[in-house]
């Protein structure tokens, strides 16, 4: 006789044991269905907080890096700034020591000067002017013509490959006080020799001029950039008087580059070449004390007259070259 397979107890139907048994089965199966889906549960509620956990480590993480590259980067602000407070008070205090040593050789000089009458400061800056002119230009031919041959003080004939371009006259006033007279003398000697350009190298400016400007179209030129701002006239002469394209054009190129050597940028590159000349005078004149020192000075203030030197020349060549004006880079960006 067939017995319970739960209680152990004898069973009288022969079908019930096996219907039991199927009951147990299905039992079983659903316990199995049940857990299972109660470890899948488990699993997928354990990924959901291991990933959520992930993502606020991340978030932690990237806030501490920000807040550590922000704490860096203060921190270098400010000793880029400090840096700069130091190097900048170093500079003042050594620009005032400049100053002062500047303004007792000023001085120094300014009383020399008056020990000397306006005929000897003249003589002293024609021959130095006459010297620069032909250092700078050994292929034309410069004299200084003397008291005794009238008007203009020097005249410079431009040669060009061995042909004659055209003439420059010069009147070097090394006075106290501008004259509107100087401007007049130095456009008669303009006319006497017959000359393109009349300069007037002097060492005083009208009222809020410095190292160069224009009265009545005479060029008013500081020793210190005579030969740079000759070099631009020069520059026009051989161009008015060469062969490339018509006599027009040449006429056109050489008037451009006259109204460049009049304009503020120019007027802008020549102040600094004459700040740095002077400059270079007076670090020369210090040089006997402090070789040293004075020759690192020496050395910027040439890379500062080559630098300005290098810009003002490739503007001239390209107005030289032919294309308008208003093609040519803007010497001011550079």
């Amino acid at each position: 006789m067939a017995k319970c397979p739960v209680c152990g107890q004898a069973i009288a139907d022969p079908k019930a044991a096996a219907r039991a048994r199927a009951n147990v089965e299905r039992l079983r199966a659903a316990e199995r269905k049940l857990h299972e889906r109660q470890i899948a549960e488990v699993r997928t509620r354990a990924a959901r907080e291991a990933k959520e956990a992930a993502s606020l480590a991340r978030r932690n993480a990237e806030k501490q890096a920000r807040e550590k590259l922000e704490l860096e980067r203060r921190k270098h602000r400010a000793d880029v700034e400090a840096a700069a407070a130091k190097a900048q008070a170093a500079e003042q205090q050594r620009t005032s020591r400049e100053v002062e040593v500047m303004q007792r050789q000023v001085a120094d000089y300014q009383r020399r000067l008056e020990r000397m009458s306006a005929d000897e400061r003249g003589d002293v800056g024609e021959a130095e002017i006459l010297e620069a002119l032909r250092r700078a230009f050994p292929y034309d031919k410069i004299d200084r013509l003397g008291k005794k041959r009238g008007s203009a003080d020097i005249r410079h004939q431009v040669f060009e490959r061995g042909k004659a371009c055209g003439v420059i006259v010069y009147e070097c006033k090394n006075v106290q006080q501008w004259s509107n007279a100087h401007v007049d003398q130095a456009r008669k000697s303009r006319g006497l020799h017959r000359a393109t350009y009349g300069v007037l190298v002097s060492n005083v400016f009208p009222k809020s001029a410095k190292y160069l400007c224009f009265v009545r179209d005479v060029p008013v030129v500081h020793p210190a950039i005579v030969t740079s701002v000759v070099r631009c006239l020069r520059e026009a002469l051989v161009v008015l008087a060469g062969t490339a394209g018509t006599a027009a054009d040449r006429e056109r190129r050489a008037d451009k580059l006259l109204q460049y050597v009049k304009g503020e940028d120019f007027k802008r590159y020549m102040i600094a070449i004459a700040d740095a000349a002077e400059d270079l005078r007076a670090i020369q004149a210090k040089e006997r004390q402090d070789h040293q020192r004075v020759w690192e000075k020496q050395s910027t203030a040439f890379e500062q007259l080559e630098a300005a030197h290098v810009k003002i020349e490739t503007r001239v060549q390209a107005i030289v070259a032919g294309p308008s004006l208003a093609a040519l880079p803007d010497a001011a960006a550079s």
